[in-house]
């Protein structure tokens, strides 16, 4: 693995990317209830579920990918410094960890959308 380059921007963006990546996929699942509520998607069955919550439970499911995505680079990265050949271990750990820390909120805040009233 090439040296990972440790300058300002690269520190910020492994400090704040999956927490970042949660700030979106936060404003895009309440975008997606207040457009599925304003269209009536919680009254058209599809299946044993309705569109509204088939949307909500696929865009979540889907939000998943990048942050987990993230989080497989970062422990490449930290695997790769604590052998010594990339960037400072405690600002790769940081990020790992702010980064795994922002999975488990998605997963946690978010998985409420398969079983919450979505518009009432």
């Amino acid at each position: 693995m090439k040296r990972l380059d440790t300058d300002g921007r690269t520190v910020f963006l492994m400090l704040t990317a999956g927490f970042g990546a949660w700030s979106v996929i936060f404003v895009g699942l309440y975008s997606l209830l207040s457009v599925g509520c304003a269209f009536r998607w919680d009254a058209m069955p599809l299946g044993p579920w309705s569109l509204q919550r088939v949307v909500l439970v696929g865009a979540w499911l889907l939000s998943l990918l990048p942050i987990a995505l993230m989080l497989a680079l970062q422990y490449r990265l930290w695997t790769a410094a604590r052998e010594g050949e990339g960037a400072v271990p405690m600002v790769v750990s940081a990020g790992a960890i702010l980064t795994a820390l922002a999975l488990a909120a998605t997963v946690w805040n978010f998985g409420m959308v398969t079983f919450l009233s979505t518009c009432r």
